[in-house]
């Protein structure tokens, strides 16, 4: 179990990055695609929607240097 959680905490952090990188060169330009950052508030409007995308990247990337 132990190793299990090991594991975890050295996996998570290379995922987060990974689609951080693929989030920024690749951003869902589509709302209705349900793909990307999807909250209520990223689907308000397009402007919304494409300042949520080009910021999430950049938040995952941070969060998994962490």
């Amino acid at each position: 179990f132990m190793y299990g959680l090991i594991a975890l905490n050295f996996i998570i952090p290379f995922v987060m990055v990974f689609v951080g990188y693929i989030l920024k060169k690749h951003p869902v330009k589509d709302m209705t695609s349900g793909n990307g950052y999807n909250t209520p508030t990223s689907r308000k409007s397009q402007e919304h929607w494409d300042y949520a995308q080009s910021i999430a990247p950049n938040i995952l990337l941070v969060l998994a240097k962490h």
